[in-house]
């Protein structure tokens, strides 16, 4: 009798009849096709237990697979309650992942050429095929501009070729396949006229497009030789390895086929080809005891690999399997389970589940918003509504379909005042104090990174009056920056410099902890309780330095620190914790990272055709597996997110687009539900919800009054008032990127030959932005600089059509009274022609795309005209330039009287609300935590 048998049995006797059955087959290849609520987790601890109760079968010889750590750790958890803690732990339950690195470890033999092998984190992985894109020699997949463009599908393309063990021969071999189609295919051809039967543009545009097929190759084989030169495998290595291994290795295949006398696999239905093969080497015969369980209706990860057909393909393989069907949801009223299944009955014969909670009233709505702004305001409505009805904030749940969505929705809770977890991966540079903390070793780790130091000294723990901060950083230029701080501030600059010094001495894990507690901030994060998500990323950081001393054997501080810095450029952090959900907060989360959750009351937002149908994505590398989102995935995901909700599941769409477009309800949306009507304000406060402190406007006003407005400006303003603070007033910037010297170097370039200097000339002055700039002199950088030279070498002929130049680079200004109160206008202006007697405003861009749509671009130009009006230059059109390789685009902006005067009311607009403290929420940026770090 195993311990816990009494648990057993209490939990066995409130069984359904199909969850008992599947308790009980313990013998032979099982199959349970469990929708969401009817218990699957609890089945599999309950099925473990049971095979420990009525077989010879030891804890050890039990294998249960899961597809994330969390759920390993629940099921892990559920089964010590059932069998004991000391019991449970003997019972392998892992990820595949994890199983695969322990049979490497368990079975060196078996993998000598591979004992001293390192593993691969997601970063360092992205920054290993960075070096190879670097290096490649290749043109189409690093684009000058932005050489990393192509990283990720490059990366992906490297998974699917892993998964599916496609090879580079094969993979070449369809790439000349495809080609060969599109030559034949007659959709393609001309039908009439001179050029009959020749290929069209779009015919050639797509063969062109497979260029991008041997690049792929050259980066990918590049990026395997870096592996292998520095003794490195990935993850897809080591499943792949491993399972080529188990197959090709009889001796290892029947150690662990005796081992592993019953195998348990969990969301079967998001297992791709690798995860597949790895079931089926367990298999002895054709009765093997293997048990899967999952839901074909919640296959949401086909974009990762994932088999909608994994459970066609398991029966087959396995004919004598008993399937078994779980029915009965013990999670949702049947109002939802109905509507959630006619979402996905278009995909075939599922079962309807049958809710054991009673209820049947409607159980699903929806609220139609009149735009965006008005959909945001309503969900609030509701939100309050609820709570004030005694819901509970974290029974209630938002559901979108994008990050970005969810961005927005929680944007307008946090607006409102109310309790609000934006679950997911926690940031380190989007939790205010822990961004202190890493701009401050930046600054140790790269001390010529003065817009880290600027940020750092932000930090609450310098003892410093914030005023005095603010008023600092506002005053001091950067390359005065270190010495002022030493007269303004000693002990801050002391302290600074002693860290500074002792990164160049001290190891890199004795340098954080020098850096951490000398600064005091190590003492700030212990005396503040709110702050334990921010102690958790501290932590994580810490330890993530600690792998990387141990396995890059990196002896200083600023070379373990740099990895860190360089995957923030792609999106990346090595350091994640994870937060899906806080007790007394709302949750707002993506479906995707929704499931396996449950709340009573769920609301999906944005319920329209282009979010939910179009959100499709093709690879920018050609594939031979289609990665673009179908409707079937759509309806999964909808499924999903629906199944989420126990008591009331809304959904909600707007009617246009913020721009005033008219949009489509999703096909998605279910037949028969009733529309609700849901009150929000009349007058949302969503595009002014940042209430900035008394001590931030004024430091504003006082850089009104000295500085004005630039048209840039008041464009980025618009855009964040975030960004703007934190550039404009506080003076922080990044490092320079490419595109930043690209397009300062064509504006220097172009000036110079506006002015009469000839093409050397031209060539010349871009050369020396390049050589002032900091970027890396590598591959990339001479490429950067060979692109920039072409595209000045193609305009240069080009400039004679534009007309006269009357004005180059030149500064002009205004002054406009905003009540009463004078702000200056004032920027320079690339160019003003004079052509057919009339004066041309022209702005160059250097861009990927050049619209007058732009509403940024256009008003830009009205400012402009503007101020040239305020000077008696009488403007009769506006030119933006878009400038490449390929010369000169030219698109006309009108600047006429209205729209300059449109654009000085936006301008009067931007000072107000600078002036008041009452700042509009703006586009999420990466300053944010900055302005929140100065709120309290």
């Amino acid at each position: 009798m195993i311990h816990g048998s009494n648990a057993f049995d209490e939990a066995y006797t409130k069984l359904t009849k199909e969850q008992k059955q599947a308790v009980d087959t313990v013998e032979g290849p099982v199959m349970v096709l469990a929708g969401p609520g009817t218990g699957k987790t609890h089945i599999l601890t309950l099925r473990i237990a049971n095979i420990l109760r009525i077989t010879q079968a030891t804890p050890d010889s039990i294998l249960a697979l899961t597809f994330t750590d969390s759920a390993a750790r629940t099921m892990r958890g559920r089964l010590s309650v059932l069998i004991g803690e000391e019991t449970a732990r003997k019972v392998t339950i892992t990820t595949f992942h994890g199983f695969a690195e322990l049979v490497r470890a368990e079975y060196p033999d078996a993998f000598a050429g591979e004992i001293d092998k390192r593993l691969m984190g997601d970063v360092e992985e992205t920054l290993l095929l960075r070096k190879a894109i670097d290096a490649a020699d290749i043109n189409i997949l690093r684009p000058p501009k932005a050489p990393y463009t192509y990283l990720r599908d490059l990366k992906s393309l490297y998974g699917l070729f892993s998964r599916e063990g496609i090879t580079y021969d094969e993979y070449r071999e369809w790439g000349r396949k495809e080609v060969l189609a599109i030559k034949e295919d007659k959709a393609f051809q001309y039908k009439k006229g001179k050029c009959i039967g020749e290929l069209t543009k779009a015919g050639h545009d797509k063969i062109v497009r497979f260029d991008r097929v041997e690049e792929a190759v050259c980066v990918l084989s590049l990026y395997q030789e870096l592996k292998d030169a520095q003794g490195l495998i990935d993850f897809s290595d080591i499943l792949t390895g491993v399972i080529d291994c188990i197959a090709s290795n009889e001796s290892l295949r029947s150690d662990l086929q005796e081992r592993y006398q019953y195998i348990l696999a969990d969301e079967h239905q998001d297992a791709n080809a690798s995860q597949h093969k790895m079931l089926e080497l367990f298999a002895y015969d054709d009765h093997p005891n293997i048990f899967v369980v999952g839901d074909e209706k919640q296959a949401i990860y086909r974009f990762q690999g994932a088999d909608t057909g994994a459970f066609k393909t398991f029966t087959k393989l396995f004919p004598r399997t008993v399937v078994i069907n779980l029915t009965s949801s013990f999670r949702s009223y049947q109002n939802i389970l109905d509507t959630a299944h006619s979402v996905v009955d278009f995909l075939g014969e599922h079962s309807r589940l049958t809710a054991t909670r009673s209820g049947d009233t409607a159980c699903v709505s929806f609220v139609t918003a009149s735009d965006p702004l008005d959909e945001r305001s309503r969900v609030v409505a509701l939100v309050e509504k609820l709570i004030k009805d005694g819901v509970l904030p974290h029974e209630i749940a938002i559901i979108s379909r994008k990050n970005k969505t969810a961005d927005l929705f929680a944007q307008a809770l946090v607006a409102k005042n109310l309790p609000v977890l934006r679950a997911g991966d926690l940031s380190l540079t989007a939790q205010p104090v822990v961004r202190a903390l890493v701009s401050l070793m930046d600054y140790i780790a790269d001390p010529l990174r003065t817009g880290s130091l600027r940020e750092a000294l932000l930090a609450p723990w310098w003892g410093v009056p914030i005023v005095q901060t603010l008023h600092f950083l506002r005053t001091t230029n950067d390359k005065d920056l270190v010495s002022d701080l030493y007269r303004q501030f000693p002990e801050t600059s002391k302290i600074i410099a002693s860290c500074v010094r002792e990164a160049l001495v001290l190891t890199p894990i004795a340098t954080f902890s020098y850096v951490f507690t000398e600064s005091g901030a190590r003492d700030y994060f212990l005396s503040h309780a709110e702050l334990i998500d921010n102690i958790s990323l501290v932590r994580a950081l810490m330890m993530h330095l600690e792998n990387v001393v141990l396995l890059t054997e990196a002896t200083m501080f600023a070379e373990a620190f740099r990895d860190l810095t360089r995957a923030r450029e792609h999106g990346l952090s090595p350091v994640k914790v994870s937060l899906t959900e806080r007790e007394g907060f709302i949750t707002v989360i993506t479906a995707h990272k929704a499931k396996g959750m449950e709340f009573k009351y769920v609301i999906v937002p944005d319920c329209t055709e282009n979010t939910w149908e179009k959100n499709n994505r093709s690879s920018t590398v050609p594939t031979p597996f289609d990665s673009k989102q179908t409707i079937d995935d759509a309806r999964r995901l909808f499924y999903v997110a629906l199944t989420r909700a126990k008591d009331y599941a809304y959904l909600f769409y707007a009617r246009t687009s913020d721009t005033g477009r008219d949009r489509l309800p999703t096909l998605l949306m279910p037949k028969n539900i009733s529309e609700v009507n849901v009150e929000g304000d009349i007058l949302p406060v969503l595009h002014a919800t940042i209430n900035a402190p008394k001590k931030i406007y004024e430091l504003v006003e006082q850089y009104l009054e000295r500085e004005g407005l630039s048209p840039s400006a008041v464009n980025e303003y618009l855009e964040s008032p975030a960004t703007f603070f934190v550039r404009r007033v506080l003076r922080i910037h990044e490092p320079p990127t490419p595109p930043l010297v690209y397009g300062s170097a064509i504006h220097v370039a172009l000036a110079t030959a506006l002015s009469g200097g000839t093409l050397e000339d031209s060539y010349v002055a871009l050369s020396r932005v390049f050589a002032r700039s900091l970027l890396v002199r590598d591959l990339a950088f001479e490429k950067l600089r060979s692109e920039s030279k072409k595209a000045v070498g193609a305009v240069f002929p080009e400039l004679e059509e534009l007309g006269e130049p009357v004005y180059v680079e030149k500064g002009f200004s205004m002054e406009q009274k905003i009540d009463g109160v004078p702000v200056i206008l004032a920027g320079k202006i690339d160019a003003v022609f004079k052509k057919d007697g009339k004066l041309v405003v022209a702005d160059f861009k250097t861009g990927t795309s050049v619209s007058a749509k732009n509403e940024a671009y256009a008003r830009q130009l009205a400012l402009y005209t503007a101020m040239l009006f305020a000077n008696r230059e009488d403007v009769s059109s506006g030119l933006l330039l878009g400038i490449s390789d390929k010369g000169i685009k030219k698109v006309s902006v009108p600047v006429g009287k209205q729209e300059r005067e449109n654009a000085l009311k936006d301008m009067d607009t931007v000072v107000r609300e600078l002036r008041s403290g009452k700042w509009r929420r703006g586009a999420l940026s990466e300053y944010d935590a900055i302005l929140k770090l100065l709120e309290d």
